[in-house]
Parts: C-alpha cells; structure tokens; sequence
C-alpha cells in the first residue's frame, strides 16, 4: 500500500511537471511592448542627447557666474569688455549645446518609432533583431562624422618632394664619393 502511494505522488508529479513544461512551449510569443529598449542605436541616441544637455546646463552655470562677476565690476574697465565677450562665447556655445540635445532628441524619437516597425518585421519573419550589420555601419558613419577633417591630420608628412637643402645635398655626395671606388 505504501508503495502505491508513493508510486501515485511520483506519477501526479510527473505530470504536473510535464503539464507545466506544456503550458510553457504551448504559450503564444508575444512581441515586446519596448523594443528600442534593446536597440544599440537608440541607447546612444540617448546618451548623445544627455551628453548634450549637460554641456548645456554646464554652460548656463558658466553664464550665470560671469554674469555675478560682470555686475560687480567697473564700468568701462578691461575685465569688463572681457568677460563680456567671454559670456558671449559662452552663450554661443549654450546655444550650439541645445541645438545637439534637441537634434539628438529628434532622431532618438524618430529611431523609436524604426525601431518598433523593424521588430515587428523581424518578429513576424523570425530573425534577429536589432540587426548587428546596421549597429556596426551607424558606428563607422558615427567615426567618420567625428574624424578631423584637417589635410594635417590625416595625411602623413613626408620629405620626399621637399627641395634639397645645401647640408642633405652635401651629405648625399660625400655618401656617394666614399662608396665609388678610387680611380687611378
């Protein structure tokens, strides 16, 4: 009797395990809610737009502070016309920082909406997604915006088509006057 008790638990818990690995491959996938969660591109979007909006508080401080200075000062002295032209650079440079933050806004909510159409694709299809393909060209596109484009930088320096100076010249002929053999 104990065994056929014991053989009873054994058996419904085989089944109930059985019937919860069945509800568990038997449930339908559903598409995420978020899929720009995971994509890499819209994460740096948005690092790229915080980034851009801490410059820019950084910058408003900066103004602020000189702004206190500049009250404080003379008028028509030196360090005035100076630190005015200093809170000018500085509000050009808060201007050019909010402009990034807002441009990186608008094209981190532009990625989301792609990015939520392209997951739904390639949930239908059954593919991967996000595409490791795209994150590795938005990179290289990402580099080459952000490379210098000075001819300096990128070119390397050579002596090849500079003139002869009267000391290489020298040097080139005494060179070659010590390897010819003497003549006779």
């Amino acid at each position: 009797m104990e065994q056929d008790q014991i053989m009873k638990r054994v058996f419904s818990l085989i089944k109930s395990v059985a019937l919860c690995c069945l509800l568990v491959l038997s449930s339908c996938k559903k598409p995420m809610e978020n899929p720009e969660s995971i994509d890499p591109i819209y994460s740096d979007l948005e690092s790229e737009r915080k980034i851009a909006q801490a410059a820019a508080e950084a910058e408003q401080k900066q103004i602020q502070e000189l702004s206190a200075k500049l009250k404080a000062m003379e008028p028509r002295s030196t360090e005035k016309s100076q630190s005015l032209r200093e809170i000018s650079k500085h509000q050009h440079l808060l201007t050019t920082y909010k402009q990034q933050a807002e441009y990186f806004e608008i094209r981190r909510d532009q990625r989301k909406g792609f990015a939520r159409e392209q997951y739904l694709k390639a949930f239908e299809a059954e593919k991967p997604w996000p595409n490791p393909d795209e994150f590795a060209e938005y990179k290289k596109i990402k580099q080459l915006r952000g490379a210098s484009r000075s001819w300096d930088d990128r070119v390397p320096k050579t002596d090849r088509y500079n003139r002869k100076t009267a000391d290489s010249g020298g040097k080139k002929e005494k060179a070659s006057a010590e390897s010819a053999p003497p003549s006779h």
